[in-house]
Formats: C-alpha cells, sequence, structure tokens
C-alpha cells in the first residue's frame, strides 16, 4: 500500500508517521503545516486560556477563604468540633461555592497538564525526538 503525504501528495518512502489516520513525511513544511491545523492551535490556545481562568477562580476561593477566616470565631459557638464547624460552614452558599471552586480548579489543573503533555508530544514529534 502506497503512503502518501497529506500535505505535499508525495509518496512516503521509510517509515511514515501516521498521526490522526493520516499521513505526513519528513519534509518540514508538512510538519508546520500538520502542527498549525486549527485543532492543534486550539490545543495551545485552551492552556493559556485556561492558566488565565485558573487566576480569577484561585482569587475568588481566596476571597471565600478570607471570608471564613473571619466568620469562624462566630461559626464556631454552640460547636464542640472543627469538623461540626466546617459542616456548618459547607452548609452556606459560601461554602458551597467554596466546594465548586476547589473541584473546579482540580479538574482545570488536570486539563491543563493533559493538555500540557500532548504539546510536548506534538512539539516532540515536530523535531522528530519521540
Amino acid at each position: 500500500m502506497k503512503k502518501i503525504c497529506k500535505y505535499c501528495s508525495k509518496e512516503i518512502k521509510g517509515k511514515a508517521k501516521n498521526y490522526d489516520y493520516y499521513y505526513f513525511c519528513n519534509n518540514i513544511d508538512c510538519v508546520d503545516k500538520y502542527l498549525n491545523e486549527p485543532e492543534k492551535k486550539d490545543i495551545c490556545e485552551y492552556w493559556v486560556g485556561s492558566e488565565r481562568c485558573t487566576d480569577k477562580k484561585v482569587e475568588e476561593l481566596n476571597i471565600l477563604l478570607d471570608l471564613k477566616a473571619d466568620n469562624w470565631e462566630r461559626l464556631r459557638e454552640g460547636t464542640k468540633s472543627d469538623a461540626s464547624c466546617d459542616r456548618k460552614w459547607e452548609a452556606l452558599p459560601e461554602g458551597r461555592k467554596e466546594r465548586r471552586l476547589r473541584f473546579y480548579l482540580k479538574s482545570l489543573e488536570k486539563k491543563m497538564s493533559a493538555i500540557k503533555a500532548a504539546i510536548q508530544v506534538l512539539d516532540g514529534e515536530a523535531r522528530n525526538m519521540f
């Protein structure tokens, strides 16, 4: 079976790279075209956007934690332990928002890690260092 480069339409001799179910040759122009396809650019833009979003969400979380610290004495009245006081805090709308922000930041961190790994793989592929 002949393997044809998707970008320059030349026959690929030797080992072809078969990513995303199509082939491209080792020509640097073809590799550059592969890396500059819209879905590859979207990965980088999403990663940068996620970092900006993380900053905003961490700021919101810090405000909630300051609010929690300011109200801790009032919340602690009538409770015998810190755990029960934490449950009281989590029952409040602010406590629920804090929990949602923590889970959101955790999931965002995992997505950013996966995207960073994908970018590193694409970078290594572009330099033939995989």
